[in-house]
């Protein structure tokens, strides 16, 4: 029986590598602690009230030398009235610059209401 090869120094063994660009990532790669913040944050525009049942982490792209990071989780939801399940996809944004988030949601959010269909303020 071939031996397990013992896997070069350089090869990061943690599930997301510290970035000190972006302190925050240890939050977001955390499923645990973005179900807790997608269910105290996220509300529906529609109004409609959801449970979140689940976060999974679908996709980060993060790059050295970048002013952001995308992060992309599929949530499990669930309408208390009829039980229906569904998928959604949501997508976060992590910025290097302290505040840069912040001010981002702001000009967005004192924008005049859009309808269902606009595209994301940014």
């Amino acid at each position: 029986m071939a031996r397990k090869q013992e896997l070069p120094a350089a090869v990061c063994r943690e599930v997301f590598p510290h970035d000190p660009d972006f302190p925050q990532l240890a939050t977001a790669t955390d499923p645990g602690l973005m179900l807790e913040q997608f269910r105290t944050h996220l509300r529906p525009a529609t109004g409609t009230v959801y449970h979140i049942e689940d976060c999974v982490p679908f996709r980060f792209r993060c790059r050295q030398s970048t002013s952001r990071c995308v992060l992309q989780y599929t949530l499990r939801i669930v309408d208390p009235r009829t039980g229906d399940r569904q998928a959604l996809w949501v997508t976060g944004l992590v910025y290097a610059r302290p505040g840069a988030a912040e001010r981002l949601w702001h000009r967005c959010a004192s924008s005049t209401p859009a309808p269902a269909t606009a595209k994301p303020c940014g």
